[in-house]
């Protein structure tokens, strides 16, 4: 559907009447029995440019997905009793569907009484511990993320793997699903090692992931022989019995008494290295990796959703590196329409919310909509902003995911996300 300038007044004018009373819905229902769904948003406070952002993405959502009995209801969580308050004057004015809150802390907080009234919840969040009987995590949980690219480094000839995680409760996360999802696909974490996110130094974390000093003899036999005799004239012994892997000799024994000093060649001995981190500390990790002998020329750096930011394709450190995210094609035209229409960068919530707000629209296209437990789960899936989108039995949102590679000025789409999900499997 094509945006007219006047079509962008109305949504202004919207727009301003939900924030000033955090009281108002929108959408062109207005009949008794009509499909109400409410959506609960930062709108004052100190996260009110937040909730705004989400908003606007909840409004295109409607004014371009949703039917004419379909009724959004704007709620501030920041109002006097917080999220709790919200949800109840939602209830009270017919809401049979929640989404949202944005924080985790806010969705337990209102599960209570959403489980009471026989509401179901789509939170934003990707928090999985949410997703109990009422309550679905309609966000991409990092177990997903993990999945895919360890499925996709499967088929690249990666067997072992490093970990770089924070030690907070995203790293514990990450840490057990790789381990999980390695063991599914036949990787090996090969070593993990946690650094306090708080710290100024991550030097000596990055520095147990380098080779260290002595390292073991390892390198094809063609350079063992050249290294030990240049001239090719010695009378070499025979070799002790070796295991060979790869192609790359790799002996037990210490150095036999004939053979002269070498310089070992520094080796690590995985792969391929996951670093779960973005931003600023991104860059420094990455950036201290090479410092510590770890050649990012011959290990893989790899990462989660959060290297999806335009600022790190400028990042030398990271160039080659891969990440999971969701499909770009559909995200971009919505980030483009988004920009035209508010003239501000959506945030990274925004294109989950428009899905979110979508799904809700397809479920009440008519009065009498069916909103509950089964009928979300039985939809089946949903092509978004985000791409194909579905939500599981378990109650999480199972999303079809791209592999990205970042290079100078740019991101390569190195694997695309499927058009489709694989049938559930009973």
């Amino acid at each position: 559907m094509k945006f007219t300038h006047i079509m962008l007044l109305v949504i202004s004018i919207v727009l301003s009447a939900c924030q000033s009373t955090g009281n108002s819905g929108f959408g062109t229902a207005g009949t008794t029995g009509a499909p109400k769904v409410a959506i609960l948003l930062p709108l004052s406070g100190s996260n009110a440019a937040l909730g705004k952002n989400l908003l606007n993405a909840a409004q295109m959502a409607v004014f371009q997905e949703a039917g004419p009995d379909f009724e959004l209801i704007v709620k501030d969580t920041n109002q006097n009793g917080g999220a709790l308050a919200a949800l109840q004057q939602a209830i009270d004015e017919g809401a049979r569907l929640v989404l949202g809150p944005v924080f985790a802390n806010q969705v337990r907080e209102i599960m209570p009484l959403a489980a009471s009234k026989g509401v179901q919840i789509l939170s934003f969040s990707n928090d999985e511990s949410l997703a109990k009987e009422g309550v679905f995590v309609g966000g991409l949980t990092l177990s997903q993320q993990i999945n895919r690219i360890f499925h996709y480094v499967s088929t690249q000839d990666i067997k072992r793997l490093a970990l770089l995680l924070p030690e907070n409760n995203y790293g514990r996360v990450v840490e057990s699903a790789a381990v999980q999802y390695a063991s599914a696909w036949g990787l090996e974490v090969f070593q993990t090692e946690f650094y306090d996110p708080s710290s100024k130094n991550f030097s000596e974390t990055v520095r147990k992931l380098g080779p260290g000093d002595p390292v073991p003899l390892a390198s094809t036999e063609e350079e063992i022989n050249q290294q030990n005799d240049p001239t090719g004239d010695l009378e070499q012994p025979e070799y002790q019995e070796q295991d060979t892997v790869d192609d790359v000799v790799v002996s037990s024994e210490p150095p036999p008494a004939w053979m002269p000093p070498y310089k070992p060649i520094k080796v690590v001995n995985y792969q391929a290295l996951l670093i779960a981190e973005g931003g600023e500390r991104l860059i420094t990790l990455s950036a201290l990796a090479p410092y510590h002998g770890i050649d990012t020329s011959q290990v893989r750096l790899l990462g989660t959703n959060l290297w999806d930011d335009p600022a790190l394709q400028r990042e030398a450190s990271l160039l080659g590196g891969w990440y999971p995210n969701y499909a770009s094609q559909e995200k971009q035209l919505f980030e483009q329409q988004y920009r035209q229409l508010f003239g501000v960068q959506p945030n990274r919530l925004a294109s989950n919310v428009y899905d979110m707000v979508t799904l809700a629209a397809k479920l009440g296209d008519k009065p009498g909509a069916n909103f509950g437990r089964n009928a979300i789960i039985n939809f089946g899936e949903l092509s978004g902003k985000n791409g194909v989108f579905r939500f599981m039995p378990n109650g999480v949102a199972e999303y079809g995911l791209a592999i990205y590679e970042v290079q100078r000025q740019r991101i390569l789409l190195k694997d695309p996300a499927p058009t489709t999900l694989l049938p559930l499997i009973n």
